[in-house]
């Protein structure tokens, strides 16, 4: 089943409209992602991310992002949490531009896909040194 999702802003319900029509709700996220688990056919995994490593104050570092289910409309790609800038490649590659000359010191930054602003991938490490 083909599944999007909204959330209204305020409320921690999320709803979740199936492509047989029909809407879903759910009180958590968690019991969303749960039923997702379940019924999705189109829930992201990431499986790598190249290159893992930049040195900080170096030039801006392209990070290409492989894994399937990659969706040009809902797939958002998530570094420490937050929502960045990210280029659709194809349903299973993705890229990024990490910020290294603002990054002010080495340290490890974890990189995420997330589709219909529900379900999210385990994370990858990214190190700066």
């Amino acid at each position: 089943m083909i599944i999007t999702s909204y959330r209204i802003k305020g409320d921690n319900r999320v709803v979740l409209n199936g492509d047989d029509n029909k809407t879903y709700h759910f009180q958590t996220d968690e019991t969303a992602m749960a039923w997702m688990a379940s019924f999705s056919t189109n829930l992201p995994t990431l499986a790598s991310i190249s290159p893992t490593t930049a040195v900080h104050g170096a030039a801006n570092t392209t990070v290409t992002l492989t894994g399937t289910n990659f969706n040009t409309n809902s797939s958002e790609v998530l570094v420490n949490g937050n929502v960045f800038p990210r280029t659709f490649v194809s349903a299973t590659s993705m890229t990024i531009v990490l910020p290294t000359l603002t990054v002010p010191a080495a340290g490890v930054w974890t990189i995420q896909v997330r589709n219909q602003g529900v379900f999210t991938t385990a994370s990858k490490s990214f190190t700066f040194t």
